[in-house]
């Protein structure tokens, strides 16, 4: 059992409280403002408290709401409201008037049409059509009034005096049978008239869907309408294939690959020839295989021409997640991917020339080693023996002056030789080549503070030489521009990557927006690292320096191996402090 407390508010304003109890209630009732109440034909037209929530737990207030009902409310709602005398006193009496209304319009109907006009005026029909018209306008109540209305009517009135031409039984008869038509139509009416009122509300609510579902189509047109655009004006080639390999959604870019007016339905094999269509089955098989995007490079004919296209072919679910279709964007990347070419073959021609330029350098450093410097020394080697056994005094001088040529003379053919070729880099590898350069750097008195990964071994001769050459570029800027006084470089190793860092404190520079030949070798140290497959960035500023930084991939080789391979070369060739076979 549960209490249950409603609040009505009539057009007096004053609250009147009706507690009733149910049984088995799930509701909860709670005192909110008031709401004026929506009136149907026939239903209650009081100002009613918007008060009702289903399962509302006490203490928290329920969403106000208007209540709206036609003929009473349903459920519990209408046994509250008709619970209250008061309530149920306006609902008879409105029922009522209807009925006496309906009784009195026939009575007016039998008396001033049905008498002068026809001649006779018949009793029973008049009788019923009121109890139509009640039932029709107040409901069920207003039609068992308006049927008790016309019993006593007969009863009093005309004497029960009722002529039925088929039946013919006594008074309290006829008017039982009376009585009980007029209810019968009551209840007819009543529920011909509730289920108009379903068929209206049904009617209402299917309009309203329609209404809804047309607006939703409107939405979805716009929408189809502004992808068919994006789709059609798009210079990528956009489809969508079923499981069956049938293009079922193409855009205007893929009509014109194809150069057909009609692809809808077709399959790749009916569109491009046999290799090129199992190629494209093959790649959207290995989408539905994963069920994920994948991006494939595909080669398509056009106009007589192969087109490279980058495609991103990608699952499309249906509503019950199971793969539906396969969609896919292609973009055409032939004129980059024939400038890429392009620039592939410039590069490994650049390659092939620095190659060869190092080759040519160590040619001729091998040829001033053991060539001139080898002659040069011989011939100062002799003289220093004739110096040693005796000489006039006179011819002393002389012989000295020659021998001090000479001696500089092999220094100058070791210091072209180094500028060429570095024997050290073959030898020992790029780090002691680059302290061979702090030495020289050191001694035209500028402090180098050098860096160096311990673990970083022996690499690829290529990139040695690219290390090698972009630090020797940046220690002869800083001699040249820098002014420097102090000098900063790292070489370490980060992952799969060779960092080279080059820092100066110098006067520094504006980098210009594009870097030739002429400004400060700087050219020459990027195509180094772009060729080796890095990167060179300059990073200065008047007044505060330059900072040369370059990542190079880091490829190793082993170090006996190359040692092995330059041993017979730096045997022959004279050390970083003129010490080898055939130095002075």
């Amino acid at each position: 059992m549960a209490r249950t407390t409603a609040q009505f508010l009539y057009p007096t304003t004053k609250p009147i409280w009706s507690t009733t109890t149910t049984r088995a209630s799930r509701y909860c009732c709670r005192t909110t403002p008031t709401r004026t109440l929506r009136r149907s034909p026939g239903a209650l037209g009081d100002e009613v408290s918007p008060f009702f929530d289903d399962r509302a737990p006490r203490g928290h207030a329920p969403a106000a709401r208007d209540i709206r009902y036609n003929g009473g409310l349903p459920g519990w709602t209408s046994f509250l409201l008709a619970a209250h005398p008061m309530n149920r006193f306006t609902s008879f009496l409105r029922a009522f008037v209807v009925a006496l209304a309906a009784v009195a319009l026939m009575e007016i109907v039998r008396q001033a049409v049905f008498k002068p006009v026809l001649g006779f005026s018949p009793k029973v029909m008049p009788g019923l059509v009121a109890v139509m018209l009640a039932a029709w306008f107040g409901g069920g109540k207003a039609g068992l009034i308006a049927a008790a209305i016309n019993v006593l009517m007969l009863w009093c009135y005309h004497g029960g005096h009722i002529h039925f031409e088929v039946l013919r039984v006594d008074r309290q008869v006829r008017l039982v049978m009376f009585f009980t038509i007029g209810v019968f139509i009551s209840l007819l009416v009543e529920a011909l008239q509730s289920a108009r009122q379903r068929a209206e509300a049904r009617q209402r609510e299917l309009e309203a869907e329609i209404a809804e579902r047309e607006k939703v189509e409107q939405v979805n047109q716009v929408v189809s309408s502004r992808l068919r655009g994006i789709m059609d004006n798009t210079p990528t080639v956009i489809f969508i294939k079923d499981l069956q390999g049938r293009y079922v959604t193409v855009n205007r870019r893929f009509r014109d690959l194809c150069d057909r007016s009609q692809v809808l339905g077709c399959t790749d094999s009916e569109l491009f020839p046999a290799e090129v269509a199992a190629r494209l089955q093959a790649n959207d098989h290995q989408v539905r295989e994963t069920v994920q995007a994948i991006e494939f490079e595909e080669e398509v004919p056009h106009k007589g021409h192969a087109r490279t296209y980058v495609a991103v072919k990608f699952p499309i679910f249906d509503s019950a997640g199971r793969i539906a279709a396969i969609g896919g964007i292609s973009t055409d990347i032939t004129e980059r991917k024939r400038a890429t070419d392009a620039l592939e073959a410039e590069q490994e021609m650049l390659r092939h020339t620095i190659q060869s330029q190092d080759h040519e350098r160590q040619l001729i450093a091998y040829e001033i080693h053991d060539g001139l410097i080898q002659y040069v020394t011989g011939a100062l080697m002799q003289l220093e023996a004739m110096d040693a056994a005796g000489l006039p005094e006179r011819n002393r001088d002389t012989l000295q002056s020659v021998v001090g040529i000479m001696r500089r003379a092999v220094d100058e053919g070791r210091r072209l030789m180094e500028g060429i070729r570095t024997p050290v880099l073959d030898g020992l590898g790029v780090v002691a080549a680059i302290e061979n350069l702090i030495d020289e750097e050191e001694r035209a008195h500028v402090e180098v503070e050098f860096v160096k990964d311990d673990s970083l071994g022996r690499m690829d001769p290529q990139i040695e030489e690219a290390v090698y050459r972009i630090a020797q570029e940046a220690f002869t800027n800083i001699g040249k521009h820098s002014q420097a006084s102090k000098v900063r470089i790292e070489l370490q190793r980060t992952g799969d990557k060779v960092h080279l860092e080059v820092r100066d404190w110098g006067v520094g520079f504006t980098p210009p927006a594009r870097i030739n030949g002429s400004v400060h070798g700087l050219r020459g140290m990027m195509e180094r690292a772009r060729i080796a497959g890095g990167t060179c960035a300059i990073d200065s500023a008047p007044d505060a320096g330059t900072r040369v930084v370059v990542d190079l991939p880091y490829v190793g080789q082993e170090a006996g191996a190359c040692a092995e391979a330059a041993a017979p070369h730096a045997a022959e060739h004279p050390g970083p402090n003129g010490n080898g076979q055939g130095g002075a």
